[in-house]
Parts: C-alpha cells; sequence; structure tokens
C-alpha cells in the first residue's frame, strides 16, 4: 500500500514506471534484483532506489535502388526524441521517389524524431531517357530499339540514306561523319541524321544538231526528269509556266503553329515563318519532317509541298513541401507531376503541436487541402507550438507551487509542484493527472492537465496530566485533549513504562522517583503522525522516614545505625525501602540482651527495612566482675570410677569477686555423638575465691567419641528472681584411652553476666 509509514512486517509492493525513453534496470539500496515489481518487508527505516537506464535506438536506413542516405548526426544509436535529418543522394541514372517504413515522406532532406527502434527505407527510381531520332531523306536503325533507356546504356544508330542521297553527318547529342555510331544514355537526347542529295550531271552528245534540255542545270537531282530536245529545223516554241503551288501541312500535338504568312498554298521559293505554342503543361521541343529544329521561331523555304511536326515535351513539375514540426504526405505520392495533375497533401502535426495552415503555392487553413500542379511549387506546412494549462487544485488546507510557473507549457516540458501543508495539515497524496504520495512530483505536459493536492487535518498529540507532581507511588491522570482524528496512540511516560491508551484518560502509576519526560505520538486513519513531547513533565520524590533508637535501661548503651540517613530533602531521614543495619555498643558494666519497638530478637547486629516511622529499643544487662575464661589445659584431668568406664570430669569455677548473696549457678550439659554429659548443680557462695563444681559422671565410652561439648546454662538469683545467663560451650578434649587422663584438674574461668 502507499502510505507515509509502515509498520513491522507489512510487506509493501513496490512497481517502477519508466518514463519515455527509459527501461528499468534494478533496485538498490533495501532491495535487490531486476524484478519489477517486488516486495519489501518492512522491519525498519528503508532506502530503495529504482535504476533506469536510456534507452538506445536503432536507425536502420534501407535503399531500394539506387543510392545512398547520409544521417545527422550519424550515430549509432539514438536517445529517445533525438531529431536525426536523412538526407537522400540518388546515383546517377536514378532519382530518389520517397521514404517509406517507419518514416513515409517524399521531403528530402527530412527529419525524424527517436521514440523507438526505427527502420526507414529510401526508394531510387531508375530514369529512363528517352532517344528521338530526326532523320530526313534516310532511315536511322537503333539496336536496341527501346521507347526508353536506362542511365548508362549503350545505343547504336545507323543512319541508310533514302535513294538520291548520301548520309553525311550526325548532329544533336551526337556528332561526327562515323556510320555506325555509339550513343551512351545519360539523359534524353536528341539526335539528328543529316544527308546530301546527290547531284547527277547530264552529259549530251549531239552531232549535227543541237539537243535542249529541260530543265537546262549542271546537275540533276534523283528521280528529276529532264525533257531533251532535238532541233531539226528553225521552230519557235512558246513554254507556258503555271506557278507551282506548295501545301504546308503542319502536325502539332499538345500545341498551336502559326504561319506567316498564313496561305492555304505557297510558291515556289516562299520563305514561310513557323511559330510554336505549347498547351499549358507541354514546352515545344523541336521541329520535324520536312524541317529539322529546335529553333522556335524557324523559316520553312517552300521549294514542295511539305510536312512540318511541332513536338512538345510533357512539362515535369516538382511539388516542394516544408513541414517543421511536422509531417505532410502527398496523394499521389511522386517526384514529380504533370500539368493539371491534383495533388492531395494531408499535414500530421509532430506530438505537442497543431497544424495551423499552408502558406506558398497552397493557403488556408483547410487540411486536407489540394494543390493542383500548373508549375513548380513550393507548400510550407506551419503548425503552432500547443500550449498546455495546468490546473491545481487543493482539498484541505495547503498550498502547491509550480516550477517553473508559467500560464501555460509545450509539450514535453518537466514542471515540478511542491505541496506545503498549512499548520494543522499534512499533504497526503496527488490525484487527477498525478498519482502517488511523492512531494515534490514531476508532471510532463502532453496534454491540458489537473492535478488535486489533498491535504489531510494532522492528529493532535496535545496532552496535559494532573498531578504533575507528588511522592511515590504517585497515580496520574494522562488526558488527550482531543481525540479526533485519532487512530493509533503511543505513550512513553519516561519511567521505561509505554502504553497504546487512546481514551481521553487514563491513568499511569509512578513507582520510582524523579523528573519524567512524558511523549505522545498519534497516528490519523491515514497514517499521519504528530507528536508532542513534554520535557521534564512529572516529578515524583520518594518519602522518608525516620529511625529513633534509645537504650534500656538509659544509658546502657548506644545503637549505630549503616547506612547513615539518605534522604536528599532531609539528612535525618531515610529513603523509603532502606535497609538499615543496626548495631547494639553495650556501654561499660552492660551486656546486649535483646531488641523491642519495631525490632525484636537477640540477634545483633541486626537488620530493619524502613517503610515507615520506626522506633527500636536495645535492651541491655548489667554485667558483673567475674573470671576470665582460660583455654582447658590438656589432656583434661578425668577419673575412672570403675571397670565400667565411667568417668568423672570436674569442673573448676575460679572467681574473682563474685557476688556477695543470693546468687546460684546452675549447669545444664549435652554432648554430640553417643557420649552424654548432664548434671543439675546449685551451688551458693558469699565471697568464695573458688568454686569446684562436679559436673557429674561421663557416661559411654569416651574413646569411641573423644570431642565433648558442655552446654552450661547458668541462672541467678537476685533478690528473690531467677535471671537466665548467657550459654558458653567450652569444648573438652578428652584421650582415647583412659589410662592416659591426667591427674591435673582442667579450669576454666566463668564470668558471671546477669540479665
Amino acid at each position: 500500500p502507499d502510505q507515509a509509514t509502515y509498520t513491522y512486517g507489512q510487506v509493501v509492493t513496490l512497481t517502477a514506471f519508466a518514463n519515455p525513453g527509459y527501461t528499468f534496470a534494478n533496485w538498490t539500496g533495501d532491495a535487490m534484483g531486476t524484478a519489477n515489481p517486488i516486495t519489501v518487508t518492512m522491519n525498519a527505516n528503508k532506502n530503495v532506489t529504482a535504476n533506469y537506464t536510456q534507452n538506445q535506438y536503432t536507425l536502420t536506413i534501407n535503399t531500394v535502388g539506387s543510392g545512398v542516405v547520409t544521417k545527422s548526426p550519424d550515430q549509432a544509436t539514438y536517445t529517445y526524441g533525438q531529431v536525426v535529418t536523412l538526407t537522400a543522394f540518388a546515383n546517377p541514372g536514378y532519382t530518389f521517389a520517397n521514404w517509406s517504413g517507419d518514416l513515409v515522406s517524399t521531403t528530402n532532406p527530412v527529419t525524424v524524431m527517436m521514440n523507438t527502434t526505427t527502420t526507414v527505407t529510401a526508394t531510387f527510381t531508375q530514369d529512363h531517357y528517352t532517344l528521338n531520332i530526326t532523320s530526313l531523306n534516310g532511315t536511322v536503325a537503333k539496336n536496341p530499339d527501346q521507347a526508353t533507356y536506362t542511365y548508362g546504356q549503350v545505343v547504336t544508330l545507323t543512319a541508310t540514306a533514302n535513294l538520291g542521297y548520301t548520309f553525311a553527318n550526325w548532329t544533336g547529342d551526337a556528332t561526327g561523319t562515323a556510320n555506325p555510331i555509339t550513343v551512351t544514355m545519360n539523359a534524353n537526347k536528341n539526335v539528328t541524321a543529316n544527308y546530301t542529295q546527290n547531284q547527277y550531271t547530264l552529259t549530251i552528245t549531239s552531232l549535227n544538231g543541237t539537243v535542249t534540255k529541260n530543265p537546262d542545270q549542271a546537275t540533276y537531282t534523283y528521280g528529276q526528269v529532264v525533257n531533251l530536245t532535238a532541233m531539226n529545223a528553225n521552230k519557235n516554241v512558246t513554254a507556258n509556266y503555271t506557278q507551282n503551288q506548295y501545301t504546308l501541312t503542319i502536325t502539332s500535338l499538345n500545341g498551336t503553329v502559326t504561319k506567316n504568312p498564313n496561305q492555304t498554298t505557297y510558291t515556289y521559293g516562299q520563305v514561310v515563318t513557323l511559330t510554336a505554342f505549347a498547351n499549358p503543361g507541354w514546352t515545344f521541343g523541336n521541329w520535324s519532317g520536312d524541317l529539322v529544329s529546335s529553333a522556335n521561331p524557324v523559316t520553312v523555304t517552300m521549294d514542295a509541298n511539305k510536312n512540318v511536326t511541332a513536338n512538345y515535351t510533357q512539362n515535369q513539375y516538382t511539388l516542394t513541401i516544408t513541414s517543421l514540426n511536422g509531417t505532410v504526405t502527398k496523394n499521389p505520392n511522386q517526384a514529380t507531376y504533370t500539368y493539371g495533375q491534383v495533388v492531395n497533401l494531408t499535414a500530421t502535426a509532430n506530438l505537442g503541436y497543431t497544424f495551423a495552415n499552408w502558406t506558398g503555392d497552397a493557403m488556408g487553413t483547410a487540411n486536407p487541402v489540394t494543390v493542383t500542379m500548373d508549375e513548380n511549387k513550393s507548400v510550407t506546412a506551419n503548425y503552432t507550438q500547443n500550449q498546455y494549462t495546468l490546473t491545481i487544485n487543493t482539498v484541505g488546507s495547503g498550498v502547491v507551487t509550480k516550477s517553473p510557473d508559467q500560464a501555460t507549457y509545450t509539450y514535453g516540458q518537466v514542471v515540478t509542484l511542491t505541496a506545503f501543508a498549512n499548520p494543522g495539515y499534512a499533504f497526503a497524496n496527488w490525484t487527477g493527472d498525478a498519482l502517488g504520495t511523492a512531494n515534490p512530483v514531476t508532471i510532463t505536459m502532453d496534454e491540458n492537465k489537473n492535478v488535486t493536492a489533498n491535504f489531510t487535518p494532522l492528529p493532535s498529540a496535545n496532552f496535559d496530566a494532573w498531578p504533575q507532581s507528588g511522592a511515590i507511588p504517585l497515580t496520574v491522570s494522562m488526558h488527550i485533549v482531543s481525540t479526533a482524528n485519532i487512530a493509533t496512540c503511543s505513550w512513553t511516560y519516561g519511567d521505561g513504562q509505554t502504553s497504546t491508551a487512546c481514551t481521553a484518560y487514563h491513568n499511569h502509576v509512578y513507582n520510582s522517583g524523579g523528573t519524567f519526560t512524558v511523549s505522545l505520538t498519534v497516528t490519523s486513519p491515514s497514517g499521519l503522525i504528530d507528536t508532542m513531547t513534554r520535557i521534564n513533565y512529572i516529578s515524583t520524590v520518594i518519602p522518608c522516614y525516620a529511625l529513633a533508637t534509645s537504650a534500656n535501661p538509659t544509658g546502657s548503651g548506644t545503637t549505630s545505625a549503616s547506612p547513615v540517613p539518605n534522604c536528599a530533602n532531609d539528612n535525618t531521614k531515610y529513603i523509603s525501602g532502606t535497609v538499615v543495619t543496626l548495631t547494639a555498643n553495650a556501654s561499660s558494666g552492660y551486656s546486649f540482651a535483646s531488641w523491642s519497638g519495631d525490632a525484636n530478637g537477640t540477634t545483633n547486629p541486626t537488620t530493619l527495612t524502613m517503610n515507615a516511622n520506626q522506633s527500636v529499643i536495645a535492651n541491655y544487662d548489667p554485667v558483673y566482675p567475674g573470671a576470665i575464661s582460660s583455654v582447658n589445659p590438656a589432656p583434661p584431668y578425668c577419673i575412672l570410677r570403675n571397670s565400667t568406664n565411667l568417668y568423672d570430669r570436674v569442673l573448676e569455677l575460679r572467681g574473682q569477686s563474685f557476688p556477695t548473696s543470693n546468687h546460684q549457678l546452675q549447669f545444664r550439659n549435652t554432648s554430640i555423638g553417643t557420649v552424654s554429659i548432664w548434671f543439675d548443680s546449685e551451688v551458693n557462695w558469699e565471697s568464695p575465691t573458688r568454686i569446684w563444681v562436679d559436673i557429674g559422671l561421663v557416661k559411654g565410652l569416651l574413646w569411641s567419641d573423644p570431642k565433648v561439648t558442655l552446654n552450661a546454662r547458668i541462672t541467678t538469683y537476685v533478690n528473690g528472681n531467677f535471671q537466665p545467663f548467657t550459654a558458653w560451650s567450652p569444648e573438652f578434649n578428652l584421650a582415647n584411652d583412659a589410662t592416659t587422663c591426667g591427674t591435673t584438674r582442667p579450669t576454666l574461668y566463668l564470668p558471671l553476666i546477669k540479665r
């Protein structure tokens, strides 16, 4: 789909459309290959480039007949829209006729616009030449004898004189006295065979008389009749003559001939001037018959009946067409035309042009137009360059600029359109004669065009929140000011949490202290995006709690706390959740006993989690002066009571400044393994310097478990009340063999501690 943005995993199909004169080549960037269309799976921002190659078109020139064609510019290939001028040059004996194939015209030179691979054929027609023979008083044979001849063809002419004549020479397009003679045809030719009339002598031998000749001439021509009269007496003869009247017959097809004087008959020796007037479309060529000449007017001397033919050649008129920015077809399409021939001209404008009118030997705006050929003519087809309008419409709020910004544009002109959305709107897409979401976009003018720029309202990411500060956990009401035109929402609260809530109101709970930047990104149904970010918008603080410590009894000790109070706003308090280690430090004469208040137990140090204001009391007991414990001597003292391996152990208590009254020592003892030690003994003393306590029998085989633990619990009786004492575990290492028991009593110095 055509969207401004895409979601993860969305598949987009890309289709490349090459501009005229280009061909799609391949994709590069985040899409590769030559497939078209191609699909792209969106999993990141992507850039894709469609590459195109400029088309190279070949222009193939063929010839029919004999001639060559030049190209300007002369290149192996051409690009789209390139104009090539073709000029045809006919070889001798040929005439350029027309162009065919992908170009139909008789214009030479002619232009062709390259927009595809093009093949053009230049047709040359072979010239046909006439050989006109004039031969009075004889005949001329042509070998070969044809009505027309082609270029370079050799014709042998043989003149045969009539009776009474002798061939004299050739004139015209052949000269000389050779007979036969050859003529090489490279144009229309006129050849005259000239003859001289034979002159014969009449010799009279007349003995004894005279002979008269009539006519009496020195020589006579072939066939002339001479009357001979032999005189045999004196005679008188009258010769009566009638003046000969000679006719002058004129043959003049395709023209008229005037005679001056214009008479029915003429007398001997009378000179007549002949003037030939060609009909329209014809040109006088020459005289033949009893007058051979190409002069006009010409004179003829009447000495016999004469026949004279005026010969004419039909005029061939050229029709030259000039047609820039278009082509003109001629019907019929000929190199030349005869008088009165009607030619249809049809103008076809090139792309981006419109036929305007004809000038020259054709006038007006009619298309097609007819031209009647009565002379060489030149006709120009005029075209006007089309001016196309580009109408810009907008839907929504925005403006569009055009570059170049013109009222009208010519064919093929490229216009860049850039859409600028007004505040609160975003450009969406183009419709009409431009499609898509690219901005700017280019449009190629080849007709009047209408383009609409569509702008859609931006979704508003405006939001506020309340409260904007407080202690954690802080519940904040997030408020989207306007939910119009919003399809999706994306919140970032600054505390690592996100949300897609799109309702007008929703709550978010901050559980950590600090300053938080809140951002909201909204997307419209058409894919437009707006973002608002409020920097350091929400401020939260962590609650702090006070820790109060005291000693019981007062002055019996102090309590140290680690860490020290760490509340930023109050250095006497702790941040909520702080774990504090409390250590009871007994004053001299006291021993830590237990915790009370918001802490309990006898462990020292102890820990306390600050989640409220806390008060802790450290309880202490007084410590009476007593003995200092010492290491038992080895081996310990032991007594073998009997053969059953019953042993006595003796614990010696050496006291220093024992209490003077109402104190008791009570020992309770257990052991590990299979050996048990127990005793329950009470001792009263006033101020003994040494107290011996028999701790009883050790039952069992000591060597099976030589390590015996003595657990002693001491209580004292003070003012009628028993008070507990702490317990010790002195360790007695007994030998494995009873015989090794020493004879010295072990001693253990026990301080007496009151609770």
